[in-house]
């Protein structure tokens, strides 16, 4: 059997090619160059606003089914990222024309709200390790598009530092490998399937360029 590190380290090779299609999407790419028309922007901010809501209840439910647990001491700082996350996103929209009733009312894509509705499912049926090495491995791309992301806002679309804070917020966020890789290893000491971690961060990274493809179609990005 192999250890989480192991395990972390092979599945980082399984995703080496999406991992490189994420960090390098072409809806990322035009936000830097400042050729993102305000369409796809507030895709961006519309589809984001409505997954944040969906992601602080998907990570109380997580919270309340493993207690005290590692894992949801690890998820409460994920919940409170994402209740700050609640009110940045307000803050973005605004400069590109959108206000909070126009944020509830957004009606995100199937393609856009996917990563959502995956998270969603894990925290009511997947395992702690399951979560904890999808979230782990999500959130390093995401936080990277983040950082390039906020850094075309500030240049070509005249936003502050306050304006970029929602996308920031979670470039800023750290590794959390440490604390992954002790819930990871208790996972495999149980006899948990590593293909089953496997998959559950494989789909994740997957609804994760769905994503962004989805949000390169509303700028009309090719």
């Amino acid at each position: 059997m192999k250890t989480a590190q192991e395990l972390l380290s092979l599945i980082e090779q399984d995703l080496k090619e999406i991992e490189t299609e994420i960090r390098n999407h072409p809806y990322v790419k035009a936000v830097q160059d400042g050729n993102c028309p305000k369409s796809g922007l507030q895709a961006f901010v519309g589809t984001q606003y409505q997954l944040v809501n969906s992601n602080i209840r998907s990570s109380a439910l997580t919270i309340y089914r493993f207690g005290q647990r590692p894992i949801s001491f690890f998820l409460q700082s994920i919940l409170t990222g994402e209740l700050v996350a609640k009110e940045s996103i307000v803050v973005l929209a605004n400069k590109f024309g959108m206000n909070e009733s126009d944020l509830k009312t957004y009606e995100p894509t199937a393609a856009g709200f996917a990563y959502g509705c995956y998270f969603s499912w894990l925290s009511a049926h997947g395992t702690a390790a399951e979560i904890m090495c999808g979230i782990l491995l999500n959130k390093a791309a995401w936080g990277s598009n983040c950082a390039k992301m906020g850094e075309g806002l500030r240049k070509h679309y005249g936003c502050n530092s306050d304006d970029t804070a929602f996308v920031e917020g979670f470039a800023q966020l750290p590794s959390f490998r440490s604390e992954a890789l002790p819930v990871i290893q208790a996972g495999l000491d149980h006899s948990e399937d590593p293909n089953d971690l496997r998959r559950a961060t494989r789909l994740f990274q997957a609804y994760e360029k769905m994503f962004w493809d989805d949000m390169a179609r509303a700028a009309g990005i090719s």
